[in-house]
This record gives C-alpha cells, sequence and structure tokens, in this order.
C-alpha cells in the first residue's frame, strides 16, 4: 500500500480476519467486502461536497446488474451480449411515473445510457434516477458495452453527502486476500486524494463483509492520540519530536510544566538533574511533587509523576546538583537534543550556555518571579525545515509550466461544454487559456508577462474569449471575476523569496564537509538544482492552491503538478546521494545515509519557506565586549519603548546576582529591616547593570519594591504561562519548523502581558 499511514501487514491482518469469519458460516449468497471509512474536520454545510470515482484493479461486484438505456445501435449490441436494455420508446412509455421509474430504479445497480440518449434522461425520466444515486454513465459508439459494464462493475464511488460516514464495496468474499488487499489500498488512496487535508481528515476505517463484523479500526494508534498536534507539525515533526532527548536543570514548578507540555505530544525521553529534596513547603506549591514525600529527592517524584502523563516517553532522573556535575564533567550535558535550565544564577548559566553553543545544543533558560517571568533561547544556528507562512500563497511558476499542463489545457472543447461543467472549471485552466489567448493575439506563443500593463492586457483578451463561449452574463460575470482575481495573484513571473536566497548563498550550502548537518547537505543539493536544471527556480512543490471545481479536472491538475515535483525532487535527490558519496570516501564514513527520497521530497515540497537563524550568545549579552555599542543601541530602544517589560528584564537579571552574593532572594528575609536592605542593595545592582551598558538610570523605585516583595516565590499561574510558551519555543527547535523566538520575551503578569526582544 502506497502510504506511510497504514502498513501493509495490517492491512493483511484485516483482510484475512473478514475472511475467515466469512468461512465460518456459509451462507447463500456472496458477500461483499465493504470498506467504512469515517471523516473528521469536515463541514458538510460550508465546505465543497467531493465526488470522484476510480477503477479498481480487480471487479469488485461480479453479480451487479447493470442496464443500458440505449439507442438502436446500442440496444442490438445489448440483444447481441444478453445485456437488460431499455430502448427510447420503452423509457417514453415510462412518461415520468414516479412510480414506475422507482421500480425500474431498484431492479438494477446501475445504468449506462448512449452519448446521444443521456441529455434526453432528466427531460423522460425526471429526477427519480439520480435521487436513487443511479443517474446513467455515458456510453460512446466506440466502446464495447461489455467492456463498459465490466469496467462499471470494478469501479467505486465516494460522494460525499450530509453525513461524514462513507461507505464503499471493494470486493466480495471468493477474492484471494491479496486482490482485495489491491483494491482496499486503491480506494482508500483514491480517497485520500479527495480529501482536502487528505489524512488528517480521517478518522477512522474499517472493512467488513455483509453479515460479518467490522475489523479493527486500520487507522494507527499514533494518529488517534495525536490527532491535534499532527495537524500542525505533520508527521516530520512528530517523528523528530520522538527522537528528541530533553534535558530539564532543576525540577522547579516552571520546569516540571515545561517537560509536562512536552511529554504529552511525545517526545522521545527526558531527563532532569536536581539533587535537592523534598521540604515541607515544597508540596504545596509544586503540584508534580507529593507533600507527604518529605526527604525524597524532587527529581525522583518529578520524574514518576511525568512518566504518567504519557507511558511511551522515557524518563530518567539524576538526583546530584547540576552544578556539580558540570563542574566535573563539561561534557555531562552535550548528548541531548535540547537543554532546558531553570534557576540557574547567573554563573552557571553563563558556563552552561557558552558550553553548549559552541558545540550547537540549544539552550532555553526560563525565569520566574512571583508575578513575572523571562525566557531565553541561545541558539547558535537554527535551520527550519518548515517556517510555515501565516498567509501563504503557493507559487505556481507558470512561466515554468510543464508542457503536460498547456497540452492538457488545450485539449479542453471549451465551446462544447455545458453551463454546469464552465461553473465548476478550476481557475488554473482559466489562466492558461488566458495565457494561451494573449499569446496567440500577440504571435509569440513561448511569451510571458512580466509586468502589470501586460496582465491588463491578458484580462482584457480573456474577456473577449469568455464572451464568446458564455453568453449567460451571470455565468460570465462569476467566471470573469473569479479568474480576473487569480490571473493577478499567479500569472507572474517566478522569484525567489529572499530569505531562501540567503540560505542558498551561505557558505554552509556552498560548501559542505563531513561535519555539515542534513539540512546543509540538502541546502547543498538545491542549490545546484537551483544552478542547473532549475534554471533559477525552485523544484515544484506540488501543492495547489483551494479552488472551486469538479473533482475530476482538479486531480487532474494534482497529478500534472505532482508529476512535476517528483521530478523535480528526484533529481535533487540524486545530487544529495553525490554528495553523500563524495563525503563518505573522503571521509570513509557516512553520516547522512538517513537521507532518504521520502525526505529529500519533503524537503523539495516545502523549499520555498526554509530558513537559517542565527543567535546571540548569553555570553556576548552579558558581558557584550566588543558588541557592547550595538547592544547599549538595542536596549536603549527597548527601555524607552517598552519601560515595564525592560524594567523586569533587568530586575531578574538583578535577582540572579542578588542570590549569588547573599544566598537568598531578596524580600526573603523576616523583618522589615532585611527587606529594606533588600531593597536598597537590589537597587544598586540594578544601576550597576544599567551602567555597564551606558543606558540611563529609568527603571522605578516602585518596581524593585514589586520584585522584593516577591521574595523570590515561584508561583504557579505564572510559571504555567511562562512554561507553555517555552514548551512551544522547544516544539520548534526540536521539529525544525514554525520560527522560534529571537531571542528574549518577558511575561508581566501584573498587567496580563509580554513583549519580545531581539538582545
Amino acid at each position: 500500500m502506497s502510504t506511510s499511514k497504514i502498513s501493509r501487514e495490517t492491512l493483511n491482518e484485516c483482510v484475512n480476519a473478514v475472511l475467515q469469519n466469512s468461512a465460518k458460516k456459509k451462507r447463500k449468497f456472496l458477500e461483499t467486502v465493504e470498506l467504512q471509512v469515517a471523516l473528521k474536520n469536515y463541514d458538510p454545510q460550508k465546505d465543497k461536497r467531493f465526488s470522484g470515482s476510480v477503477r479498481l484493479k480487480y471487479v469488485a461486484r461480479p453479480r451487479m446488474k447493470v442496464c443500458i438505456l440505449g439507442d438502436q445501435h446500442h440496444t442490438d449490441e445489448a440483444k447481441l451480449n444478453n445485456l437488460p436494455y431499455r430502448d427510447v420508446e420503452a423509457l417514453k412509455k415510462l412518461n415520468k411515473n414516479k412510480k414506475a421509474i422507482k421500480v425500474l430504479a431498484k431492479s438494477f445497480d446501475a445504468f449506462l445510457a448512449s452519448e446521444s440518449l443521456i441529455k434526453q434522461i432528466p427531460r423522460i425520466l425526471g429526477p427519480g434516477l439520480n435521487k436513487a444515486g443511479k443517474f446513467p454513465t455515458v456510453v460512446t459508439h466506440g466502446e464495447s458495452l461489455v467492456a463498459k459494464v465490466e469496467e462499471l462493475k470494478a469501479t467505486v464511488k465516494f460522494q460525499m453527502k450530509k453525513v461524514l460516514c462513507l461507505s464503499v464495496a471493494v470486493g466480495h468474499v471468493a477474492m484471494a486476500p491479496e486482490e482485495l488487499s489491491n483494491n482496499i489500498a486503491l480506494s482508500l488512496n483514491f480517497l485520500v486524494s479527495l480529501l482536502k487535508k487528505n489524512w488528517q481528515n480521517i478518522r477512522s476505517v474499517n472493512i467488513k463483509s455483509t453479515m460479518g463484523p467490522p475489523q479493527p479500526q486500520l487507522q494507527p494508534e499514533k494518529e488517534i492520540r495525536y490527532d491535534r498536534q499532527l495537524r500542525l507539525w505533520g508527521d516530520h515533526g512528530q517523528n523528530k519530536l520522538e527522537l528528541a532527548n530533553v534535558c530539564l536543570l532543576n525540577a522547579t514548578i516552571t520546569g516540571c510544566e515545561i517537560l509536562k507540555s512536552l511529554v504529552l505530544p511525545g517526545i522521545g525521553s527526558f531527563t532532569i538533574f536536581d539533587g535537592d529534596v523534598v521540604h515541607l513547603d515544597d508540596g504545596s506549591s509544586n503540584y508534580f511533587i507529593n507533600a507527604t514525600s518529605h526527604g525524597e529527592y524532587k527529581a525522583k517524584l518529578a520524574c514518576e509523576s511525568l512518566n504518567e502523563f504519557n507511558p511511551d516517553v522515557i524518563g530518567r532522573y539524576v538526583a546530584e546538583c547540576p552544578k556539580r556535575i558540570f563542574a566535573t564533567n563539561r561534557a555531562a550535558f552535550d548528548g541531548f537534543s535540547l537543554v532546558i535550565g531553570t534557576a540557574l544564577g547567573e554563573k552557571f548559566a553563563l558556563e552552561l550556555s557558552d558550553r553548549l553553543w559552541h558545540h550547537g545544543i540549544p539552550l532555553i533558560v526560563c525565569k520566574t518571579n512571583g508575578l513575572v517571568g523571562m525566557i531565553r533561547l541561545v541558539v547558535k544556528e537554527h535551520c527550519i525545515f518548515q517556517s510555515h507562512q501565516e498567509f501563504p500563497i503557493p507559487d505556481l511558476m507558470l512561466d515554468y509550466a510543464t508542457p503536460e499542463l498547456h497540452e492538457y489545457v488545450e485539449s479542453i472543447d471549451f465551446s462544447s461544454l455545458t453551463h454546469a461543467e464552465l461553473k465548476h472549471m478550476p481557475n488554473l485552466i482559466w489562466i492558461i487559456k488566458a495565457l494561451h489567448c494573449w499569446r496567440l493575439e500577440i504571435g509569440d506563443p513561448n511569451a510571458f508577462p512580466s509586468s502589470f500593463p501586460e496582465n491588463c492586457v491578458i484580462k482584457s483578451t480573456f474577456e473577449k474569449y469568455l464572451r464568446k463561449i458564455c453568453p449567460d452574463n451571470l455565468l460570465f460575470d462569476s467566471i470573469f471575476g473569479s479568474a480576473r482575481r487569480a490571473i493577478g495573484i499567479y500569472l507572474h513571473k517566478y522569484q525567489m523569496p529572499y530569505h531562501v536566497s540567503q540560505v542558498l548563498k551561505d557558505p554552509s550550502a556552498q560548501h559542505v564537509n563531513h561535519e555539515s548537518g542534513t539540512f546543509w547537505i540538502l541546502a547543498h543539493a538545491l542549490n545546484q538544482f537551483v544552478n542547473n536544471e532549475g534554471a533559477g527556480r525552485l523544484p515544484m512543490s506540488g501543492v495547489l492552491p483551494d479552488m472551486e471545481s469538479d473533482t475530476n479536472r482538479f486531480v487532474t491538475l494534482q497529478k500534472i503538478f505532482a508529476k512535476q515535483a517528483d521530478k523535480d525532487a528526484a533529481i535533487v535527490h540524486g545530487y544529495v546521494e553525490k554528495t553523500v558519496e563524495a563525503l563518505a570516501i573522503s571521509h570513509r564514513q557516512n553520516h547522512f545515509s538517513s537521507i532518504s527520497l521520502k525526505n529529500t521530497k519533503h524537503f523539495c515540497k516545502n523549499a520555498s519557506s526554509i530558513r537559517v537563524i542565527h543567535g546571540r550568545s548569553l555570553f556576548d549579552e552579558y558581558r557584550p565586549g566588543k558588541f557592547a555599542y550595538t547592544y547599549t543601541y538595542v536596549m536603549r530602544n527597548e527601555l524607552q519603548a517598552s519601560g515595564r517589560h525592560f524594567s523586569w528584564y533587568v530586575l531578574l537579571r538583578a535577582v540572579d546576582r542578588f542570590h549569588a552574593e547573599n544566598d537568598r532572594y531578596p524580600g526573603s528575609g523576616t523583618t522589615q529591616q532585611q527587606f529594606d536592605w533588600d531593597k536598597g542593595e537590589l537597587g544598586k545592582i540594578v544601576d550597576s547593570i544599567l551602567e555597564s551598558y551606558d543606558l540611563p538610570k529609568l527603571i522605578k523605585s516602585s518596581s524593585v519594591d514589586e520584585i522584593c516583595r516577591y521574595g523570590g516565590v515561584e508561583l504557579h499561574c505564572t510559571a504555567s504561562v511562562i512554561a507553555g510558551m517555552a514548551a512551544h519555543e522547544a516544539v520548534k527547535l526540536l521539529t525544525g519548523q514554525y520560527v522560534p523566538l529571537v531571542n528574549t520575551f518577558v511575561y508581566d503578569g501584573i498587567g496580563n502581558d509580554g513583549r519580545a526582544f531581539e538582545l
């Protein structure tokens, strides 16, 4: 089965179970095997109702009764082959008799009608056959009736109606298991191609015989459990998430909340480092630690609680202080995909971030104090495979359109199409037709518009053509209005997105070595395609925008674009293999054998949204040195623009320094005298931080008072907000999808708002 969603083994098991159940009790009739599909995320009232037919490899309904509604030629042929038929005279005798037409519809499973007769059917019989879902299929004189009947017996139709359930006959119990499996696979793949979000619109799949029980759902467990998130980052993102190994330093409330939000979507594994034991006040403030477990390690209790959220995630803990571990072994955290640090302290945060920075391991530092909190992403280089633009407009690259697309449009005889066929013609076909009309008018078969005035001429030329084939004013206005907008959006010369061109110009894409990551190997191959076969363009994505269309034409267009996309991806993959082979030979090893054709296709499909982000280190931020002017300029602007949020940023840094000097948080004392001393000492630290950047002392004393009143307390309401945001950023970093924060976010729970800074 050509899909990664349901394995061939699972399908075969279900088919064999259906046949075994049927064999237990012999029936006096041949049981049909049905494919039952339940849909989701479809609104029958709002969404376009799809319809499509596919011919199966093996005849699904051999005993299907087909009646020929024929002219003289076809009635003679039907007599010769012993096929049931009705001629024109027999149909006229029905004279729209509803009861007689209903009997006719019930007597047969399907109907074939002569080409010369098909348009008369509604007038002669009324809507009876259509209501029964048995409107005749047209047959021409050039086609064999016997072959057409056999084709009809092997064809299944999927049609969206008012309910989100579909059931079609895909075979019978006398068929071989392999034949049934092939028919089911073909039917299911065709249905998926009709759905607007493909597999994401499938809720469940069952197969059953007429009298047998439905077999267990074919849908994978992962599809059911991770239904919502798969819509956001898909299979590729989920696979990366499941390979991730995350490290948490200190089992604080914020840290545990972050891990909870990563364990639920299914990260591969996590390890908690914390040497503290539970005290009397820990259980009441941290939901992840049992209040009665005094004296036990926080890391152990937090790990046990988090493991309960998702049994597929492997949780570990190390009951030692992360600072001591790092002091004795600098490489202790080098093997993780991501490190998350809470309550680190300034010195440890700087030393750790410097180590991880030079080893290319992302670090997320989180701080919470009372009603304020902060997130800092420390990432040297982050490669984004799919940035998910908010309002993407697919570039159809019509100036590089394949001859097959032009030939398909030319093969359509627009003048002979019915009102309904013209109404449901895809805009893409009208765009190509408009281009053909313009080329014919100027006498250049290869011309392509390069300016707005030329686009206006194309619209005018197309308007004249459309007037000739569409005399109905309402239909004309509908088609032309829609096509005119589409011409303005899609008919333009291709231009590579700026962020993609910057990636391809990067030295890492120009020159790869044995240390290059998968992203840069693919980018290097993509660059070679752009410079050679692509002639300046990216590979075709194969994605078409939503448009009003009949199913058959839209599927045909999809196949044309998908074929070109596959061809381009195969060329890019050829460059990948050559690059990998060259690196393997020169270094006697192959780190990139995992780059499959499927990976390359996914990369090419999203090539227009790839990005690379270069971050700033925590060391440079805290001790700017040669970057002092840059940071001073940025911080002065932030201090003047946001004031409140930047003040909390400085105060949270000052709290860390206060804690390092006094081994307690400001405001945590028991007397008013201590509180007043803490305020004065914290104010001095704030002033020293501002002076180090040559910033004006604009932070209010009331803000210093407020942070002292918190006394270093970690509130769950603030921790959950910071943790949720930090988990989002972690998913972005781990999946290589969506654009992460660059690079600091401060949350103010007093005003219930936040602000991002690039420091």
